[in-house]
């Protein structure tokens, strides 16, 4: 038991103190829910935590477990909701009445059984009576029991585990208690009291008090700062702080009783428009800003109070620092916030929403909201002013003039900023010398070259330029359309700011619409050249990348909204020659065809042009022809236009569709004037041409020439449509379900279905470390050495120590190095190798299929054995998704659902997830190609599949790995794609060291190195063509590639395959290590595993008389064979490969790879092969190369 029971809240707040969970208790009685906030409330840790202390096992409270109603608690649930919740609940469903088991029971009375013989008895009559609220009622309940035990003692827990989340606060704010009218309703019953303060003139009372209190405490703070600056005037006087005794006061004070009563009333809307009706904003603005001169230090005589009725812009200027002031420039004023000038803040943000409120509902509806009628508008009253029917004072027309000085002056918030610029307009009460002023202010200050720029803050010389330009744009965006506001409309016309911005939008902008929207050319427009459409579109590019012109369009839809002037200005340029741009047509456009030309006009992705303002265009063409006939007759005549002129093009494109779709000439439906008796003869003329070949009216033709008519009749008679469609079926990629390829389903992924299985490789040479080149680059010297003479060899090396060093201390390197130094290990290596018969497949496709077949009614099949149907009747197990970066309209979900189901494949087959997608894949495009090397059958394993198709999946995985390894850059870690990068260039340099007659292999690391070169052979020369394969992309018809990294060092990389050989030679490997004994239990079994056309070297046929060289290369033939295969491979793919080639290109490349690949299994002896590969390498230097791979294992 515990010492104390039952646990208070204030306990569990002691015993929790240091935690970041705060503190809790079960027992909650009051009904307030708001004094604590979600940090401090107590949770279910906490009360563990607290009974573990109790009981002396603290170190130990991990071991405990709480329950509640028989249900096990989540730790982080709060004790409040526990209780709230759970504990109420239960409460209610099993308390039963105690008035016949206990003597004096009333009926009223009830009793809770918790449990090992403890039951409560408790009366909740009271509550429930009067209608008290959930937490009156809770209060009535017995105290939350909670049962705390060992976990695990009596085996495992049989309880439910409520979780957090599972319980729903009732006090937290939720969807349906934070709408507004939730929000009003908890205001009024928690302020609904403050009515009574504001009835009547109680509103204009309470403003007054609180102006004087502060009014007073500014008077004493000024006096003092004068016997301040008397005192600094004395050298040997010192002062602690700030010297102001009253400032640092109020500083810290917190706001005075009448501010926190008027912050009170602000929370109900009723008390809002009241305060509203007495120009309450502008009142405590400028209270506000009077406090901020105040409290800044710094100010001298630049905080003097501004009592000028109008703007003096020299005395402005003066105050921001320069004229004859004698503050510095540059010691601009800074004010830290204090508890009234926030309260002030927040009551301002309220009554500004309150207005903007108000303005959206008197626009929205067309006339005088509630609260005009009510009580009468803040927005109104300026109107009622300029009538005479209020009458201004001192105070009110000095707030523009204090507003403007303090944003010149005074550095404040962000927040206060934006509130002052939603407020600026109603402070000119819509006079016209205020209004005059304030767009004077505009025009000084809007520097249209530096719209859109970043936000800065002021420069080290005070000057605040660049916060007044914020301020003056963001009311200009959100100038709202009312009467108060017009005269600043009029005036910024007058002093021509809408015209120097709408000037800005045109200015630069091409004189003829995107040449990629047709329907924005006249149907007599003539056809552009080649360079004119290159230089109209590098136009366009530069126009729609200038900076500001979102700002622009932001600010002339504000300052447009409902204003017939400021309308038909903008949509009228007629008269200004600057402000026109020839149009299509001719000259004589204005901004309204600019803009409707960006409304119109879309992406240009295939010339990389983005139109981000698109939709503000058409925002502010809208906003153009609100409320107003002229403008709206001109806007609708230039967007009627467009559309007829897309209508015709369309128009257009279906007669021409019709016209080729009809075998028997012009169909109804095409536009045409032939007759109808003409139409009639080309109808019979077509169908007998058609039936008979075009012979009948060939028979005067001479026999001799009879095949070639034919043929040329043929191909005459055939119709358009069937071209087309001929056309569209030879897409190289087509799926075997719907047959349609990427052209005529661009959203759907495809995808090849292959047969993918496991392949174990022996330790003993074969350790992953040595195949990806890892043991390679970290064998590699720290420094640059000597014995590199060429001439890229510091540019390779630096490469290559920028790979070593990323991959040092990873897990790969310790595994790699760790196999490499126990060259007697037999731990084996698993990859994946796969191959295709080339069938593609859409992945949807795929999926409706697999479900087709599985509810077969009579013969339902499985996945794969309905796929291996689909696929040629070859075994399948995978779909190889053809990921490219063209395929921009398949969405990314699709990608990455298919990506995701490839990889599980893959960590099916190998029984482990690959430590990265794109090494799995680097290593299975290395198989693929040691397979054709070897001349392998890669029908084997699933019963079909060609070399061409095989070499298409090559291509495509390839361009899979490019794509993996840009992902990797991101998503996997930092040495994944810099080892990949970099293990060509390692290679190129660890090559020349080995090459080298100084090389010096007596030493370990030396040893480990020449090692790597023969074993990472094959995937350096890989990554070289894959990475650094610059090929000519432009012209794909040469194919040849002249400054690629392969190209360069193509010796080098010869140099290391042969050592490879060598390397294999020694280790006893004859093959590819993906040789399945399936399938060989019939025929030939001697060549069973060979491609067909591969022909056997069991017969050594040299040259007459051959040489010892002669002799000893044809000795090394059979090993030497699958590496100078595999360096003609390497050759044709590095003039193939390109990154994201279309599907027909690829598919010509694996039929010119394929066709390489037939000479070199078809080659008769190692001569023949040297011949095919150009190879001119001296044979005894192919020997030597070979023995060095060979000695290398030791």
């Amino acid at each position: 038991n515990l010492t104390k029971n039952p646990v208070g809240l204030g306990t569990l707040r002691g015993s929790s103190s240091s935690s970041n969970s705060g503190g809790g208790g079960e027992e909650r009685r009051s009904s307030g829910g708001g004094g604590n906030g979600d940090g401090n409330e107590p949770r279910v840790r906490d009360l563990r935590m607290h009974i573990a202390k109790d009981l002396q096992m603290e170190d130990s409270a991990e071991l405990l477990e709480l329950l509640v109603a028989n249900k096990i608690l989540d730790l982080n649930l709060k004790l409040r909701v526990v209780q709230q919740v759970l504990w109420k609940k239960y409460v209610e469903e099993n308390a039963t009445s105690a008035s016949s088991l206990v003597a004096g029971a009333g009926p009223s009375h009830q009793m809770i059984s918790t449990g090992s013989g403890l039951s409560m008895i408790f009366n909740s009559s009271r509550a429930r009576s009067a209608g008290a609220d959930d937490n009156a009622i809770l209060a009535t309940y017995p105290p939350m029991v909670v049962t705390y035990r060992l976990a695990g003692v009596d085996g495992e827990a049989t309880e439910d585990t409520v979780e957090d989340g599972d319980l729903d606060d009732p006090e937290a704010p939720n969807a349906a208690n934070s709408t507004p009218a939730a929000i009003e309703r908890r205001n009024e019953k928690e302020y609904g009291l403050t009515r009574l303060i504001t009835k009547d003139r109680g509103a204009a009372v309470l403003l007054d008090s609180v102006k004087g209190t502060i009014d007073e405490l500014l008077r004493r703070i000024r006096r003092d700062e004068v016997s301040r600056r008397h005192r600094l005037r004395d050298p040997s006087a010192a002062e602690d702080g700030d010297g102001n005794r009253t400032r640092e006061l109020f500083s810290k004070a917190p706001p005075c009783p009448g501010l926190v009563l008027l912050r009170h009333c602000a929370n109900i809307a009723d008390n809002r428009k009241k305060l509203l009706a007495n120009r309450a904003p502008t009142l405590l603005l400028r209270i506000l800003l009077d406090i901020l001169n105040a409290m800044n230090r710094d100010s001298g005589r630049s905080c003097r109070r501004a009592r000028a009725d109008t703007f003096d812009f020299g005395a402005v200027d003066d105050v921001g620092g320069g004229g004859s002031a004698p503050s510095a420039r540059g010691k601009k004023a800074t004010v830290e916030g204090n508890p009234t000038t926030d309260a002030l803040q927040e009551i301002i943000e309220m009554l500004a929403s309150d207005i903007s409120s108000e303005i959206g509902g008197e626009t929205s509806s067309g006339e005088s909201s509630s609260l005009v009628r009510a009580e009468g508008s803040f927005a109104d009253l300026g109107q009622a002013k300029e009538s005479g029917q209020i009458s201004g004072n001192d105070d009110e027309d000095r707030t523009l003039p204090l507003v403007m000085k303090s944003l010149h002056s005074t550095e404040l918030s962000p927040p206060l900023r934006k509130v002052i610029a939603k407020l600026l307009p109603f402070l000119t009460y819509g006079q016209v010398s205020q209004s005059r002023d304030l767009a004077t202010y505009f025009l000084q200050y809007v520097d249209v070259n530096a719209l859109g720029a970043p936000d800065s803050d002021p420069d080290e010389d005070g000057n605040n330029d660049c916060v007044l330009m914020s301020t003056f744009v963001d009311t200009a965006t959100n100038l709202p359309p009312v009467s108060v506001c017009d005269n600043i409309r009029r005036e910024l016309i007058r002093n021509g700011f809408v015209s120097r911005i709408r000037s800005f939008l045109v200015e630069g902008a091409p004189s003829r619409p995107p040449p990629w929207s047709p329907a924005l050319y006249a149907k007599t427009a003539g056809k552009m050249t080649s360079a004119e459409t290159d230089e109209l579109r590098e136009e366009w590019r530069k126009y729609l990348n200038k900076r500001g012109l979102d700002v622009a369009f932001k600010m002339l839809t504000g300052l447009c909204t409902r204003h017939s002037d400021t309308q038909c200005l903008l949509a009228d340029a007629s008269d200004d020659s600057a402000m026109q741009v020839e149009s299509a047509d001719g000259p004589g456009s204005d901004l309204l065809s600019l803009c409707h030309w960006i409304e119109s006009t879309s992406d240009n992705t295939a010339s990389g042009i983005q139109n981000p303002n698109g939709i503000l265009a058409e925002t502010l063409l809208d906003h153009l022809k609100e409320d107003n006939d002229v403008t709206s007759r001109r806007v609708n005549a230039v967007r009627k236009e467009t559309r007829d002129r897309k209508k015709e093009l369309a128009e257009e494109r279906r007669n021409k569709a019709l016209v080729g779709m009809s075998t028997f000439g012009t169909l109804p439906g095409a536009s045409g004037g032939a007759s109808s008796g003409s139409a009639a003869g080309g109808m019979f003329a077509s169908m007998i041409s058609s039936l008979t070949g075009g012979a009948g009216g060939q028979q005067q033709r001479t026999r001799s020439s009879k095949s070639e008519t034919a043929a040329a009749s043929a191909s005459k008679a055939k119709p358009a449509w069937m071209a087309e469609m001929e056309a569209m079926e030879d897409e190289t990629l087509a799926c075997a379900v719907c047959q349609e390829g990427r052209t005529l389903q661009p959203s759907e992924l495809l995808g090849l279905y292959a047969y993918m299985k496991k392949v174990t490789v022996s330790g003993v040479g074969g350790s992953t470390g040595n195949i990806d080149g890892t043991v390679l680059l970290l064998s590699l010297p720290v420094s640059f050495p000597s014995s590199l003479l060429s001439t890229d060899s510091e540019t390779l090396f630096e490469k290559a120590r920028n790979a070593s060093n990323a991959l040092e201390g990873s897990s790969q390197a310790l595994t790699s190095m760790s196999a490499a130094n126990n060259t007697s290990s037999s731990r084996n290596s698993c990859f994946v190798t796969t191959v295709s018969a080339g069938n593609a497949i859409h992945i949807s496709c795929h999926k409706k299929a697999k479900a087709a077949d599985r509810s077969h009614p009579k013969a339902p099949k499985s996945e794969w054995e309905g796929a291996s149907l689909r696929n040629s009747r070859v075994t399948c197990n995978v779909i190889v998704p053809l990921v490219s970066s063209k395929a921009s309209e398949v969405s990314l979900l699709s990608i990455e659902t298919a990506l995701a189901e490839y990889n599980a494949h893959t960590t099916n087959t190998l029984g482990a997830r690959p430590k990265s997608t794109l090494w799995n894949c680097l290593h299975d495009i290395r198989f693929l190609l040691l397979r054709m090397a070897y001349g392998e059958n890669l029908g084997a394993d699933c019963g079909g599949g060609s070399s061409t198709s095989n070499n298409l999946l090559l291509l495509h995985q390839m361009n899979s790995a490019d794509l993996f390894a840009i992902n990797a850059e991101h998503d996997e870690s930092l040495e994944v794609s810099r080892h990949a990068k970099g293990l060509s260039a390692g290679f190129l340099v660890a090559c020349e060291m080995v090459e080298s007659p100084n090389f010096d292999r007596t030493g370990v690391k030396m040893k480990r190195l020449e090692r790597g070169v023969a074993a990472s052979a094959p995937m350096a020369a890989l990554l070289s063509i894959l990475f650094y394969n610059s090929d000519d992309k432009s012209k794909p018809a040469s194919r040849k590639s002249t400054n690629s990294q392969w190209e360069t060092h193509m010796s080098r990389f010869l140099t290391g395959l042969i050592r490879c050989a060598g390397q294999r030679h020694a280790l006893g490997l004859s093959d590819s290590g993906c040789v399945t004994s399936r399938g060989l239990s019939t025929g030939n079994r001697k060549n069973a595993g060979k491609a067909r056309s591969f022909v056997d070297w069991s017969d050594v046929s040299g040259r007459s008389k051959p040489s010892h060289k002669s002799s000893m290369i044809e000795e090394y033939s059979r090993d030497l064979r699958p590496l100078i295969t595999l360096y003609v491979l390497f050759g044709e793919l590095s003039k193939e490969f390109v990154a994201n080639k279309d599907d027909e290109g690829n598919e010509e490349s694996s039929e010119r790879l394929a066709a390489k690949l037939e000479d070199c299994y078809k080659s008769s002896n190692i001569h023949d092969l040297l011949d095919i590969a150009g190879i001119n390498m001296d044979h005894g230097a192919i020997c030597r190369a070979f023995e060095k791979g060979a000695r290398s294992i030791s």
